[in-house]
């Protein structure tokens, strides 16, 4: 019964299977009737596709034939062709899209500014988030345990050869004090205190400590550290994912990890600066790989600092050259503190600044913001608003004509006029005192440094003009060269002015120049160098003027150069330097005279440095009281330029010109008292032989007129002028009468006469002598000394004679022995009231003098 009952089980499963097979049967037909009838609905629409398709290409046909139809006709009525057509129609759209274009172009700009901050803010915060390096600081000790404290003796040793072994082969110090159960290694070269510390703890575990075992060990623990060397080195490349490192570059990677800097290790901060730059790279498009290898080696040069001149980046570049690393590599390694100059061809923006500075009109163009915008500065005196407004359109019309550019160039014309006055207590005591000194000494050439000329900064072409008129030949420059921009064109086209040597080679202006003496019998090389110490990094003077020197003519004997230094010690390395290849080195710069003058052995002349011409009551030509300020409170002042106590310093040279060796060299120093001095016994001597001439022409009563004439001596040397003092007096006596005064042009007539008859006072005959120039007063006593006399003759002091020209005419109420006259403006809109002045009879003398603006 059990099998049936089992039998009965297996045939009820069998028809529940058979039942379900039925089922699945039937779905399988229906799905296939239903995909028969899917294929014949796509079959039916691809019929009906391919007949639509077959009308809409004849109906495109006829379109076309259709459309060229109407394009002929209208080309008939209009007379344009496809082009021209097309051309006008882009045309008239962009005058009517022209404002639209603007406004969306400077919104989009906008936009970007927006951006780029915060893109440029987001790209660094999530390279800092993706890596983060924990930072380690290390001291420049270590220290060693010992199980006892007899352990101290050991190590030190009988009279001490063992701690001295030990020392003199590890190349650091062992100190051993009072601190329990410790030995302290001290050393700033970290891989030595690593190799010691290692050392050191071998020696006491050994038990044996004696010279030759120190070595021994000292060799030993030098080789494993070695390998450990190059397992960090080879750890760190991997860990950053850079292949194919020279074997030395990964050793001296390996050294990183026991550097620190900023109490950080300097091997994980490469691998930190490798893989942030990888990050930042990836994210603007880069070389990943190439930016986390530069990172990795930028601070290999820290190194091999023990064993090698010169700053890291350096050493660290001239590794990795050696090594065979990428261009862009090295350069990390170089300029990653920024100490390099970038000297890249800037082609494009070059390209937009030759074309816009060739049209007329043009002074200097710009090219800024990558070439995206020209600044183009106009002369003023060539152009009005009107003609700049239209330069600026043919400008930018150029360049869409003769460049290729993506987006837009703007063009900004600008154009202005100043009005610029500037102190000039400096120039004025040049001014005052050269020729005279020119004169006095037989100078035959000056050489000026002029770089503070313009108000205590810089130098401009009407600065030059006024030091040439007084007498100097040559300028030099110094860092101050290009303070201000006018001075451009004149070291362009100026032959006697020189800007240092080292500057680098693009920069405007001449290295060297040859200028002839003052009788034009020799010709004198100058040239002029700027430091190096204490100053802004530059080339090297010595090979700058070495190489000025080279390109100079041979012929030339007589060489100078002005050396713009702020090291004594660095001047007299330049003196001794030249010695016997130039005639002289004048130090300048620090504006303080030294008391160092000299001839070298070789024949060159040398001072460090000959001081400043300018105001010598002040700090460095400034107002003391603004420097003081300053200093003492920590707010900038304004450092205005002191006028107090000019004075002329520098140095006098003598130099045979055949050999070109200096014979002799004196410094210099003339101050306002010596000017005045000088002046007052030229315009002592030139008032005696005027007052001879005056007097004998009184005394001899001759009608014909007499003419003076005076010695030349003046601000340019090539007028009859003479400056003379401010306040006007008046001298008068018995044999003669005249004024001083400065700043007015003064004219003295001399009057001679028929008869002493007043009424023909103004039909006198007439002779004409000016003075003009800088002096001071002269004093009745001093000019009664020069004419010979024993005491002071009677004055009468008068109003200073106005700039503005005088006359004079008789007045109608006369009395015996006086004549009364009124002095007023040749200009009547604003007569003064009348001012009489009468002098009595003098017996055997002139009966009167009448003092007036038009004469005496």
């Amino acid at each position: 019964s059990r099998v049936e009952e089992q039998l009965a089980d297996v045939r009820d499963k069998l028809h529940e299977r058979e039942r379900h097979l039925d089922k699945r049967d039937d779905a399988v037909t229906s799905r296939e009737d239903q995909l028969a009838k899917q294929e014949k609905m796509v079959e039916s629409n691809q019929r009906r596709l391919t007949e639509k398709l077959a009308d809409v290409d004849v109906r495109t046909k006829e379109l076309e034939n259709l459309l060229d139809v109407q394009r002929q006709a209208l080309h008939k009525a209009s007379g344009l062709g496809p082009e021209e057509a097309r051309k006008m129609l882009l045309e008239r759209l962009d005058a009517e899209l022209s404002h639209e274009q603007g406004v969306r172009v400077m919104e989009a700009e906008k936009r970007l500014a927006e951006k780029v901050d915060a893109k440029a803010k987001e790209m660094l915060i999530t390279s800092i988030q993706r890596f983060a390096a924990a930072h380690t600081a290390e001291s420049t000790t270590s220290t060693v345990d010992i199980p006892s404290d007899e352990m101290k003796g050991r190590i030190i040793g009988r009279e001490g050869r063992n701690i001295r072994t030990f020392e003199k082969e590890t190349g650091v110090d062992v100190i051993i004090d009072d601190t329990p159960g410790v030995v302290i290694v001290s050393s700033f070269d970290p891989v030595r205190r690593q190799i010691a510390q290692l050392a050191l703890t071998k020696l006491i575990a050994d038990g044996r400590i004696h010279p030759s075992r120190i070595e021994e060990l000292v060799v030993e623990t030098t080789a494993e550290v070695e390998k450990l060397l190059v397992k960090y080195g080879e750890e760190a490349a991997q860990e950053v994912d850079i292949r194919g490192l020279h074997p030395k570059a990964i050793q001296l990677l390996g050294r990183l990890y026991y550097r620190t800097s900023y109490s950080q290790n300097v091997l994980r901060h490469s691998i930190e600066v490798a893989f942030v730059a990888g990050m930042i790279a990836e994210e603007l498009g880069y070389d990943g790989d190439l930016a986390r290898r530069a990172g990795l080696l930028h601070d290999i040069g820290k190194a091999a600092d023990h064993d090698t001149e010169g700053g890291h980046p350096k050493i660290g570049a001239d590794l990795l050259k050696r090594y065979g690393e990428n261009d862009v590599v090295v350069h990390a390694a170089l300029g990653h503190h920024d100490d390099i100059r970038v000297d890249m061809p800037y082609t494009r923006m070059q390209e937009l600044e030759a074309i816009a500075s060739g049209f007329a009109g043009v002074h200097q163009a710009f090219a800024i913001q990558a070439g995206r915008e020209v600044r183009v500065i106009a002369k003023t005196n060539e152009t009005t608003d009107e003609s700049a407004a239209k330069v600026c359109r043919d400008i930018a019309k150029a360049f869409e004509e003769q460049l290729t550019y993506p987006g837009e160039i703007r063009v900004t014309m600008i154009r202005e006029t100043r009005f610029t006055e500037m102190a000039k207590p400096g120039r004025e005591i040049v001014q005052r005192a050269l020729p005279g000194l020119i004169a006095e000494r037989g100078i035959d050439l000056v050489v000026c440094n002029a770089e503070n000329a313009a108000s205590g900064s810089g130098y401009t072409p009407k600065i030059h003009a006024e030091l040439m008129a007084a007498g100097v030949d040559a300028v030099t420059l110094g860092d101050h060269v290009y303070r201000r921009r006018e001075v451009l064109p004149l070291l362009e086209s100026a032959d006697n002015v020189v800007r240092p040597c080292n500057l680098p080679a693009e920069a405007t202006g001449r290295r060297w120049a040859t200028v002839r003496t003052k009788d034009g019998a020799h010709q004198v090389l100058v040239c002029c160098a700027l430091g190096q110490l204490f100053m802004k990094p530059i080339d090297s003077p010595f090979r700058a003027v070495d190489a000025a020197l080279a390109e100079a003519p041979a012929d030339v004997k007589v060489r100078f150069v002005d050396f713009h230094a702020e090291a004594t010690s660095e001047m007299q390395s330049m003196g001794r330097y030249l010695d016997g290849r130039v005639s002289a080195v004048l130090g300048t710069h620090t504006h303080v005279p030294t008391a160092d003058e000299c001839v070298f052995p070789e024949g060159t002349a040398f001072q460090c440095d000959v001081g400043m011409t300018g105001p010598h009551d002040s700090i460095l030509g400034r107002r003391v009281d603004r420097v003081l300020a300053a200093t003492l409170t920590g707010v900038p002042h304004s450092f205005d330029v002191a006028e107090k106590d000019l004075r002329i310093n520098g140095a006098l040279v003598t130099i045979d010109a055949e050999s070109g060796r200096a014979t002799a060299i004196e410094r210099v120093m003339v101050n306002e008292a010596e000017v005045e001095h000088r002046l007052s016994g030229e315009i002592h001597a030139i008032v005696r032989d005027a007052t001879k001439v005056f007097v004998d022409a009184i005394t001899r009563r001759e009608e014909a007129a007499h003419k003076i004439d005076i010695v030349t001596l003046s601000r340019n040397g090539d007028t009859s002028q003479l400056d003379l003092c401010q306040r006007t007096k008046i001298w008068l006596g018995a044999t003669h009468g005249f004024f001083v005064a400065e700043h007015h042009e003064i004219i003295i007539r001399l009057e001679t006469f028929h008869r002493f008859d007043s009424e023909r006072l103004g039909k006198a005959p007439r002779g004409l002598a000016r003075l003009r120039g800088a002096g001071r007063k002269v004093e009745g006593d001093a000019v009664g000394a020069a004419l010979g006399e024993q005491e002071a003759t009677p004055r009468l002091e008068a109003e200073s004679v106005p700039a503005e020209p005088l006359s004079f005419k008789q007045n109608k109420g006369r009395r015996q022995g006086r004549v009364p006259t009124e002095v007023d403006f040749a200009d009547r809109s604003k007569p003064p009231q009348p001012k009489a002045v009468s002098l009595g009879r003098k017996e055997g003398g002139f009966r009167e003098i009448v003092l007036c603006r038009d004469g005496l």
